[in-house]
């Protein structure tokens, strides 16, 4: 995976142990949470959240749909920690191939119920998409 230059290095285990500590509630266990990294870390994901950065979107929504299936998460407040995780596992992701944050609190997707905003990327050292 690429690495941007001046951050330093975290590992996905890394990544989902601080993820666990900070979102896990008793309601929702470590495990469930480190399925759903395992997920989101897959190189087939990634292409997913990559073709959604391409055509200007929140890398998480082409994932909202599998989410719901595969994980059943939904809106219900008691997954707010979840979706936060979720985040958290993206923001990894793309970092790790080689994208930073270009707008975070986009506007997802109306046919979605999952995310009101989430966050947009752009290739490291692009500039601003606008």
């Amino acid at each position: 995976m690429d690495h941007q230059p001046g951050k330093p290095t975290v590992t996905l285990e890394e990544r989902i142990q601080s993820g666990i500590n900070k979102y896990k509630r008793k309601e929702i266990p470590g495990a469930f949470l480190r399925s759903i990294a395992e997920y989101l870390a897959d190189p087939a994901t990634f292409i997913r959240m990559e073709v959604a950065t391409d055509l200007g979107r929140p890398a998480v929504e082409p994932l909202v749909g599998p989410l719901k299936e595969r994980f059943r998460v939904t809106r219900d407040p008691g997954f707010d920690s979840t979706r936060q995780f979720i985040g958290l596992i993206v923001r990894w992701v793309m970092e790790q191939h080689g994208y930073e944050i270009d707008k975070v609190g986009c506007k997802v997707s109306s046919k979605q119920d999952l995310f009101n905003r989430a966050t947009r990327y752009r290739p490291s050292g692009s500039g601003p998409q606008g």
